[in-house]
């Protein structure tokens, strides 16, 4: 029994371990997308102060998406073009609740975390087409699927994607230089 329950110990611990692994890859995405954003050539249209990025899952998603932006906060500041980036989260069960994280954050962008269930990430792209800020993931997929933009590694590399029509959709442009640098999905 005393073997048995050592074991189990062991096993959670390395679950614990393998899901702060996994978080920290992912914090570590978070930069580079943000940097692209400073591509966009309709950025400067997108408001002034703090750069609000409202970092969003289903419920399932709930404790990773917390620990994701703890990990953030962790980060050395960050700023695009001058504008210091912030992070908030929140609970993203459809179009409505969605709406309601972005207008009490006042945020510029929304992050969807990995594992988000589809209909969701449906709403998220709804709202972020409506009310015209930047949509971004950490899962290609979600590209592929309705979010503007994206980053996945591959072979230990970050790769950045983009759904060109989801990006105009919010209005984000970026010059053909940029482009050749991402996975482009979507029409160009």
């Amino acid at each position: 029994m005393r073997l048995r329950f050592t074991l189990l110990a062991m096993l959670w611990a390395a679950s614990v371990a393998s899901a702060q692994e996994k978080v920290g890859e992912l914090a570590g995405q978070v930069p580079l997308l943000l940097r692209v954003l400073a591509y966009d050539q309709n950025f400067e249209a997108r408001g002034l102060g703090d750069f609000v990025v409202l970092v969003v899952s289903d419920a399932p998603g709930a404790a990773a998406r917390k620990t994701l932006v703890e990990a953030l906060k962790d980060l050395p500041a960050q700023k695009i073009r001058n504008r210091t980036v912030k992070f908030a989260q929140g609970d993203a069960k459809d179009e409505a609740t969605v709406q309601l994280e972005l207008e009490r954050s006042k945020a510029q962008a929304v992050l969807v975390m990995p594992g988000t269930a589809d209909p969701v990430v449906k709403a998220v792209s709804e709202v972020i087409q409506d009310n015209q800020v930047y949509g971004l993931a950490l899962d290609a997929t979600m590209v592929e699927h309705a979010i503007p933009l994206g980053v996945s590694s591959v072979q230990g590399k970050p790769l950045i994607h983009i759904n060109e029509k989801a990006a105009k959709g919010v209005g984000a442009r970026f010059e053909v230089s940029v482009l050749k640098l991402m996975k482009v999905v979507g029409e160009r």
